[in-house]
């Protein structure tokens, strides 16, 4: 029957044959009560023979040629491996769900720019004509004329107008159109101004026409004479009246 030296030997070759490594090997003998003088010797020379002094009694997995327990860390790779595929499934149907909930919710937002810009410029409209016998700007180069009334030109720009190129007055720019109609005309004159649409989301400067640019939810904002702004759909954008009725003022020369 082997002796204790014999039998950590033998152990060893299995051990390493299984493919652990020398640092598991070193613990597995600490363990079993070894000495750092018996593990050198043992892990450094497989054939060497025993030592003189005496040497402790293998331990039962040493008798049986068992290595001992090596953690790995190839469980931990398979369960993160697994648990990333569950999770990116869950992570499309996430997007899927939430993407197009930040997209209405960023039109809505620059919805509600364009509105506020829609009232500084109405704004504006209003100080002009106080200044100049109560009558609005004309059509043609309404821009430049309300540029003395406001700080900011970027309230001329829709936040959802992508075009490159916009109509211009001059130098600027624009995502707005005015009635053609309503230029120079006295705002006293005006019959219903609360009905009468002056400037809306649209792509060229001037128009009599209700040619919108529906930029919002399939509609657009609008100014109306009296001074107040709101939504219009594309349907009702269409009855709205852009120039005065035949009672009302007529503009200036």
């Amino acid at each position: 029957m082997p002796d204790a030296w014999e039998t950590a030997q033998q152990w060893i070759a299995s051990a390493r044959a299984q493919g652990h490594s020398e640092a598991a090997l070193r613990k597995g003998l600490e363990e079993a009560g070894w000495g750092p003088a018996h593990i050198e010797q043992l892990l450094g020379s497989p054939g060497a023979p025993p030592p003189s002094f005496g040497t402790p009694p293998p331990p039962t997995y040493m008798s049986t040629a068992a290595p001992p327990t090596v953690k790995s860390n190839s469980g931990l790779l398979v369960g993160l491996l697994i648990g990333c595929a569950c999770l990116i499934p869950a992570v499309a149907i996430l997007a899927a769900i939430l993407f197009p909930v930040f997209a209405r919710a960023r039109a809505k937002a620059e919805q509600a720019s364009c509105l506020s810009n829609l009232k500084q410029l109405g704004l504006a409209e209003a100080m002009y004509a106080t200044d100049y016998d109560n009558r609005l700007p004309s059509a043609g180069d309404w821009p430049q004329k309300l540029a003395p009334y406001h700080t900011n030109d970027t309230i001329l720009l829709c936040p959802s107008d992508q075009r490159p190129d916009k109509q211009k007055s001059a130098d600027k720019p624009t995502s707005y159109t005015m009635s053609d109609a309503l230029g120079g005309v006295r705002q006293d004159d005006l019959a219903n101004p609360q009905n009468l649409g002056v400037m809306f989301d649209g792509t060229q400067l001037y128009g009599l026409t209700p040619a919108g640019d529906y930029r919002h939810n399939n509609g657009l904002n609008l100014a109306y004479a009296d001074g107040h702004c709101k939504w219009q759909s594309q349907e009702a954008f269409a009855t709205v009246p852009l120039q005065p009725s035949p009672q009302s003022g007529t503009p200036s020369p």
